[in-house]
């Protein structure tokens, strides 16, 4: 019952490799960043590590719901390619604790 909370695996795509949705693992072709969120990304450093929470929470700058499920994930802009990390919306995590 407990594993019903656990996150899918981050994806990862390096190169000219396109990354895959972590809950669905479609390629969020037609997905749109926020211009602010990707500078504010970028300001924080190229290669600043995003961090996420067992909980889903994240300090990510870019996080956006995936085209083909809705279901949200960070961005993580690397150097070496894009990682897309599973995460939980405020109302997820209200949910979990049996909160409105």
């Amino acid at each position: 019952m407990a594993n019903r909370h656990l996150l899918p695996r981050n994806t990862e795509a390096y190169g000219g490799d396109f990354p895959l949705c972590p809950w669905c693992k479609e390629p969020p072709y037609s997905l749109a960043l926020p211009l602010d969120a990707v500078l504010a990304h970028l300001q924080r450093g190229f290669d600043h590590w995003v961090e996420r929470s067992d909980d889903g929470s994240t300090d990510a700058d870019i996080v956006c719901d995936c085209p083909s499920c809705a279901k949200p994930f960070a961005v993580a802009l690397k150097s070496s390619g894009v990682a897309l990390l599973p995460v939980r919306t405020a109302a997820d995590l209200r949910l979990m604790e049996g909160r409105p």
